[in-house]
C-alpha cells in the first residue's frame, strides 16, 4: 500500500519509519517525556503575603479599590487571594463587592468571586470575606493587580482589605 493512502499507527508510522518498533537515536530528544519541577524549585522560595488596607468614606459602583499589583521585574505564583470589608458605621445604603484580578491586558477585570451585598440597615463592625485558593498556584507577571469591585453604592465608611499568598521569582 502507498504511504498516501496508509492509515499511520502511531508516530512512527507517520514518518514510514521501518525501525521494529525502536525509536530512532535523532528523535529521542524530543519524545523524552518530562515532569513539571515547578512545585520543586518553589519549595525554596519563601511563602509571602501582600496586603493592602485603606479606608473609604463613599465610593462609585464599578470602582475597583485597594489593589495589590505584582511590581515590575516580579512574577508572583499565587496560592490565594482574599479581600474583606468592615463597616466602621451603621445605617447607610446597601453596599456590594467582588473579589477580582486585573491582568493588565486591556481586557479589565475579572470576576474571582461572587458578590458580596450588605443590606442597607448595617451594624457598625460587621464584615464580610471573600477568598479563592488554587492547587497548583497560578502563575501572574508584573502589572497583575487584585482588588475589591464595588458593585453597590458605598455610603458609609469601610475598612477594606485584599491579602494575596504567594510566592516571588524575579525575572
Amino acid at each position: 500500500m502507498s504511504i498516501i493512502n496508509r492509515v499511520p499507527k502511531g508516530w512512527l508510522g507517520t514518518l514510514d519509519a521501518k525501525t521494529l518498533g525502536a525509536t530512532p537515536k535523532e528523535t529521542v530528544p524530543n519524545l523524552q517525556p518530562v515532569q513539571d519541577i515547578t512545585a520543586n524549585y518553589l519549595a525554596d522560595i519563601p511563602l509571602e503575603a501582600a496586603t493592602a488596607i485603606a479606608s473609604f468614606g463613599s465610593g462609585s459602583i464599578g470602582t475597583v479599590i485597594n489593589t495589590v499589583t505584582v511590581p515590575a521585574g516580579e512574577l508572583w505564583y499565587v496560592y490565594g487571594v482574599a479581600g474583606s470589608v468592615i463597616i466602621g458605621a451603621t445605617g447607610g445604603a446597601k453596599y456590594g463587592f467582588d473579589l477580582v484580578v486585573d491582568t493588565n491586558t486591556g481586557v479589565g477585570a475579572h470576576f474571582l468571586t461572587s458578590s458580596v451585598v450588605f443590606a442597607a440597615a448595617k451594624v457598625q463592625f460587621e464584615s464580610n470575606q471573600r477568598g479563592i485558593t488554587w492547587n497548583p498556584p497560578l502563575l501572574f507577571g508584573s502589572g497583575t493587580s487584585f482588588g475589591l469591585w464595588q458593585n453597590e453604592l458605598w455610603a458609609a465608611a469601610y475598612v477594606c482589605t485584599t491579602s494575596i499568598l504567594h510566592r516571588r521569582v524575579t525575572v
